[in-house]
């Protein structure tokens, strides 16, 4: 099983800003921001409608079509979500397919705001840096997130791909589900199977949400 791509945050307007490139290859979909390719975005944002295809959501830079292809009820207008999709574009109109979502309490869009403060975005410039950060730590946040989670496997991604069920990672997320008894996952059971670090790996990385203060999801 493939290892998925990085869910970057990032912000509405500078989705639409960058420009998208179709795939080339085994190459995914995305957004090319300076020579960063986007094909995976973590979203926190208000739902503002509900459509035919889906619904909008508005995260106060700006507001984006999330289109959902199978049944599934919309999330209520006016709620908060966290999101992580699959950025499209289809006639010059920018949208997101959503591989997960959930509701989180409104205090999140500020907590996202503020995360987001510290990543300045330039077309001309190669990544996405971290404001005040030293020259040589300037990387994605996700990217950070991406390499600790790497480091943390016992088995390097291209050796466990014929063997899914040996992936640690995916072991680890079994485990988080199993303690779900639909209603979230408290803080306390989830350090039963992993520590503060691997959960703030896993929260940047798109793996897991946390739906309220002490309470967790794992993306379906």
């Amino acid at each position: 099983m493939e290892p998925r791509q990085i869910a970057y945050k990032i912000t509405l307007k500078d989705l639409e800003k960058g420009r998208f490139e179709q795939a080339q290859g085994a190459s995914p979909n995305g957004i090319r921001i300076g020579s960063t390719l986007i094909s995976r975005v973590q979203i926190i944002a208000v739902v503002t409608a509900h459509s035919d295809a889906g619904f909008v959501i508005d995260d106060g830079t700006s507001s984006m079509s999330v289109r959902v292809f199978e049944e599934r009820t919309p999330p209520p207008i006016g709620s908060v979500i966290s999101l992580v999709g699959r950025p499209r574009e289809f006639q010059t109109q920018r949208y997101i397919i959503p591989e997960g979502y959930v509701q989180v309490d409104s205090a999140w869009l500020k907590v996202r705001q503020k995360e987001l403060e510290r990543i300045t975005y330039s077309e001309t410039h190669s990544e996405f840096d971290q404001e005040g950060a030293p020259e040589e730590s300037k990387i994605p946040v996700q990217e950070t997130a991406e390499k600790s989670l790497e480091e943390e496997n016992v088995e390097d991604v291209e050796e466990i791909v014929d063997e899914p069920a040996q992936n640690p990672l995916e072991a680890l997320l079994t485990a988080m589900k199993a303690l779900d008894d639909g209603s979230g996952i408290a803080y306390e059971d989830l350090t039963t199977v992993c520590d503060d670090a691997m959960i703030q790996k896993l929260l940047e990385a798109g793996e897991i949400f946390e739906i309220r203060p002490g309470m967790y999801k794992v993306l379906e």
